[in-house]
């Protein structure tokens, strides 16, 4: 059993969701979808914690 989908939902703020994804992806197996429920941030700079 693992995790296959994983999402977040903190505030608003660039680098307290940069920081979750590098938790995340710390933590959950590799083939896990990582998700964010941002409507303003642009993914790719959330993501890029995860590089």
């Amino acid at each position: 059993m693992g995790t296959d989908f994983v999402i977040e939902a903190v505030v608003e703020d660039i680098e307290v969701k940069k920081d979750v994804f590098r938790r995340m992806d710390e933590h959950a197996p590799k083939h896990a979808v990582l998700a964010s429920n941002t409507s303003t941030l642009p993914i790719i700079e959330i993501a890029s914690a995860t590089f």
